[in-house]
């Protein structure tokens, strides 16, 4: 299996916009990955899943109004070479 980290960073005036962004975002995506083409991302591996979400700290940044998640997927595959 292979390990993705996909870093989503938004832009919006309060929490609440920037968590429905993100929310949205992180759906999509996971949409994407359960469909017929996105879940063996167009026939190159077997499977693939969102395996966590975490938050990314940007407050020290000085970005107040940004706000950003990590997802880590999991790509699953056989592969007939053994390197």
């Amino acid at each position: 299996s292979q390990k993705i980290l996909v870093e989503i960073i938004v832009q919006a005036d309060t929490d609440a916009e920037r968590r429905a962004a993100l929310a949205g975002i992180v759906e999509v995506i996971g949409d994407y990955l359960v469909s017929e083409e996105g879940s063996t991302l167009s026939g190159g591996c077997d499977a693939c899943e969102i395996e966590s979400v975490q938050r990314l700290d940007q407050s020290g940044h000085g970005a107040m109004q940004v706000s950003g998640w990590t997802l880590s997927i999991t790509a699953l595959f056989t592969s007939e070479r053994p390197y």
